[in-house]
């Protein structure tokens, strides 16, 4: 099944590192494939973390807007579909960070 409970945050005040969460692996769930696009982009690849591991964090080296998708994979090897799309990123000095998922956060400096 795909992840539940996903939320990203800003974890500075820049919006330069974010924090990923997701809830709990249900049974069946060996591990977590996190997926990343850069202002628009093709998604790629950037993580892999197993079934207990529930946080990852990004730092971001240059302005832009960020999307992650977070999928299960299963005992089997089988990814499942992704979650919610989360998004991101920071913009040059003054003008704040935002993401989104299910709720929404924005940071304004």
């Amino acid at each position: 099944p795909a992840p539940t409970g996903l939320t990203a945050y800003a974890a500075d005040a820049e919006g330069k590192v974010w924090d990923l969460r997701w809830d709990p692996a249900p049974a069946g769930v060996a591990g977590w494939r996190i997926h990343e696009s850069r202002s628009g982009g093709a998604y790629g690849l950037v993580a892999e973390k197993a079934a207990s591991e529930l946080t990852l964090s990004r730092t971001l080296t240059s302005p832009g807007s960020v999307s992650w998708r977070v999928t299960a994979v299963s005992d089997a090897g089988v990814e499942s579909a992704a979650g919610p799309t989360l998004g991101g990123g920071y913009a040059p000095a003054g003008t704040g960070a935002a993401a989104t998922a299910s709720g929404s956060l924005l940071l304004l400096r």
